[in-house]
């Protein structure tokens, strides 16, 4: 496995740079010729080398034309010629550089410092993962991926510290690793044979998802002492704990009556009134506090007092132990679900654990309320250093993937002033523009938390305009808000319809302080009921802060005096995963897709971004856990061209990788894998009428996601008066018709940012094997 650098080094050679920037200098004009330039303009105007060549001409930072060679001489008489610097493609290709439009910076390097269980990538995905991200999920010798749940669990009891207290893993994912090698099947190029197949071997995992801690405790049976366990599930939806670490919560014992409950709720909820034991489902006049040897009633109470206090939008599941005799054999099953039923265990673990790097709140950072701050948030200038060279490291890894904007999609206050510091001390490699959490925003009417893409101060490396919030859970985690229940032969059968945050109504409710203020918005919804529930909600919040609508939206918002205006923000959908309420006949149009087009009439920068990753890497569990139809046609990209509706692709960074590449190419393709047989010769097709061309992927990377996040009058295209971020790829894309599957391997030579060139020297990546000092691939004449 290629280790392309360590935490540790990184972080050493970040503290080195001292006043050096994360970009070189160069004279005034620069000069990009020799090569192919895909503009990405309105017209999708590409210039060949070979037949009609072409020179893009960058004044300050700024695109200052794109000229055709015959017209180049003249283009630039105007200028001294002692100011004029040339980059010669040598056959490579120019396009904008790539937009992230939603990863999590924070939380991504939050997780680094546990142990990665997540599950491998189709090969070919995984060995550039290794390479280039290694640093970050395989920092030390023998770390891995894993196809198995058990042996992802027995791996982290295996390298359970003597000195740490608690095992925490991150990754964990039951959606497509199977519970064991036991239940490896015969892979068969007959994608039907297989599909039955696979459908066999991971509804075994019913068995853990029902019962987590029986497999848990088996694969820490090896220890030489118990130690509590808590693992997040790759969607960050699900987690698992054992029943030591339901002990380590503190909330194993007690005993309350209504009054003592009325009076701890208010201390943790003031100003909001208690509920009523009757309305919670409570019965009886106290509740015992109790995790496990209880009768089925004595845990109901139990669980529905502590999630009423803990955690209202989140639940520890309960189960009856069939291996044990009597009544008393109901217990806490070891599944949480949704992230605020993580807080009890971060606050028993930090109780144990001390230290400047582990925040286990903002390791997750899914948009859960901060009902239980962590007591371990730490100022910027008390951030460890090696916490600052893994956000640092992250971005230098995204600049060499081609990302020039990267889009938190989740921040805090505390987070923009992390990213502050990462500017100011020029340690962010790509631009950082964020989308707040809603529920993290201070209700403070005299401080302003925007920050302009004009603001000065950041010189367009840091902004934030955009508010988020989480509307549903996950759909590979079983907790979509769908209209219509999960598959009753898939995985997720027990989990009924999904799971849901907020409701239109209550969208509204939290999101109008916010629209009254003129933030944009990103809402993130899987499920089809989510989806029509955010929509709905966005359309409605028009005529309650706007008043009357325009006439004419698609018209008026062109006009740069309504810019500001509800009707002409943008508005994004993150996700936007199951677009059909069930297996409806082939050929019908989703239900979703209608609404869309509807509501853009009213809303005309309206638009879904899609993880693209559900397709490629969970594309056969979405067959298994909503039905092979509904499944089969998630992130429906074809069908939005032909509706013209515009779309973004995104990773979702840590849920999934960060390549840009890849997802041109798995957008383009559509190919998928049945875990876990991960050969290139094992894919197959996703529903492949819904494949797109490779001009609107990329338009999904670069132009799209800048209009989703309203800087697309500065970013996402080659054309006149826009800002010189560009990058050189050693292969155009467009030339691989025929050729899809292999998008991934083009390489990303360079990146420009104000058309100033990213320096990508200061990591051990940046040596040659000889030890020699590492040399751009794009040299300035």
């Amino acid at each position: 496995m290629k280790k392309s650098m360590t935490l540790s080094i990184f972080a050493a050679s970040i503290m080195t740079l001292g006043c050096t920037t994360a970009v070189d200098n160069h004279s005034e004009i620069l000069v990009i010729h020799g090569g192919d330039i895909v503009t990405v303009d309105k017209k999708n105007t590409v210039y060949q080398q070979s037949e009609s060549a072409a020179a893009v001409i960058i004044n300050n930072g700024v695109i200052e034309e794109v000229v055709e060679l015959a017209q180049l001489e003249a283009e630039l008489s105007k200028y001294k010629s002692s100011d004029i610097k040339y980059l010669d493609l040598k056959g490579r290709t120019l396009m904008p550089g790539f937009i992230e439009p939603h990863a999590h910076l924070y939380q991504t390097a939050q997780t680094s410092s546990v142990p990665n269980v997540m599950p491998c990538l189709p090969d070919k995905y995984q060995s550039q993962l290794e390479a280039e991200y290694g640093w970050l999920y395989y920092p030390e010798e023998g770390d891995a991926c894993y196809l198995y749940v058990d042996e992802a669990l027995a791996s982290l009891a295996k390298n359970a510290k003597a000195d740490f207290p608690w095992i925490i893993g991150n990754g964990l994912d039951p959606s497509r690793m199977l519970l064991s090698e036991q239940n490896r099947y015969e892979f068969s190029a007959d994608v039907a044979q297989t599909r039955e197949r696979f459908a066999d071997a991971i509804d075994k995992n019913q068995t853990f998802l029902n019962f987590p801690i029986k497999t848990i405790d088996i694969a820490l049976s090896t220890l030489p002492e118990p130690k509590p366990l808590f693992v997040l599930d790759q969607s960050g939806h699900l987690g698992y704990a054992n029943m030591l670490a339901f002990t380590e919560t503190g909330l194993c014992e007690g005993i309350y009556d209504e009054a003592e409950f009325a009076a701890k709720y208010s201390e943790l909820h003031p100003g909001v009134t208690p509920p009523r034991w009757k309305d919670l489902g409570i019965q009886g006049d106290e509740v015992k506090l109790i995790c496990e040897e209880a009768t089925k009633e004595q845990m109901t109470n139990a669980s529905l007092l502590v999630k009423a206090l803990y955690f209202p939008d989140g639940e520890w599941d309960i189960v009856k132990d069939a291996s044990k005799s009597g009544t008393n054999n109901w217990q806490y099953s070891g599944l949480l679900k949704e992230e605020t039923a993580y807080g009890p265990f971060f606050k028993a673990i930090e109780r144990n654990v001390k230290t400047a790097h582990l925040n286990m709140q903002e390791m997750v950072g899914h948009g859960a309320p901060p009902l239980l701050k962590s007591e371990n948030a730490n100022s910027t200038e008390e951030l460890n250093p090696a916490f600052q060279a893994a956000m640092s490291g992250i971005l230098l890894t995204a600049s060499k993937q081609g990302v020039t904007t990267f889009v938190e999609g989740g921040a805090t206050p505390d987070m923009i002033t992390s990213y502050k510091s990462l500017v100011a001390n020029q340690q962010a490699f790509t631009r950082i523009r964020a989308v707040y959490n809603w529920a993290a925003m201070p209700q403070n009417e005299n401080v302003d938390y925007k920050i302009s893409f004009d603001d000065a101060s950041f010189n367009g490396m840091l902004s934030a305009e955009g508010i988020k919030l989480w509307a549903d859970g996950s759909t590979q985690g079983c907790s979509a808000n769908l209209s219509q229940p999960y598959d009753e032969d898939g995985l997720c059968q027990s989990f009924g319809d999904g799971h849901t945050n907020y409701d239109d109504k209550q969208i509204i409710e939290n999101l109008t302080p916010f629209a009254q203020k003129g933030w944009y918005f990103n809402i993130h919804a899987n499920g089809d009921k989510g989806i029509s529930d955010a929509i709905n909600a966005l359309s409605f919040m028009q005529e309650k802060v706007a008043g009357m609508p325009m006439d004419n939206p698609q018209k008026e918002c062109l006009d740069e005096t309504n810019k500001g205006k509800y009707q002409c923000l943008p508005y994004t959908i993150i996700h936007s995963t199951v677009n059909n309420p069930g297996n409806k006949a082939t050929g019908e149009t989703a239900e979703i897709l209608e609404l869309y087009e509807q509501e853009r009439a009213k809303l005309p920068y309206l638009s879904p971004s899609h993880l693209v990753g559900h397709i490629a890497y969970w594309g056969r569990s979405m067959e298994n856990e909503l039905g092979e139809f509904r499944g089969g046609t998630i992130d429906p990209m074809g069908s939005e061209v032909t509706a013209g509706i515009p779309f973004s692709m995104h990773s979702d960074l840590s849920i999934s990788a960060l390549f840009p590449l890849w997802f041109i190419e798995q957008g383009v393709t559509r190919d998928t894998w049945f875990y876990p047989h991960l050969k290139d010769s094992q894919r197959s097709a996703l529903y492949e009428e819904e494949r797109i061309a490779i001009s609107d992927a990329i338009r999904a990377v670069t132009i799209v996601p800048a209009q989703q996040h309203g800087i697309d009058q500065q970013l996402g295209s080659i054309e006149r008066g826009k800002l010189a971020d560009l990058i050189v790829v050693d292969k155009n894309p467009l030339t691989y018709a025929g050729n899809e599957a292999n998008i991934h391997a083009i390489n990303v030579e360079c990146a420009f940012i104000n058309g100033k060139q990213v320096d990508w020297s200061h990591s051990p990546e940046g040596k040659t094997s000889s030890g020699t000092e590492y040399q751009s691939q794009c040299q300035l004449d």
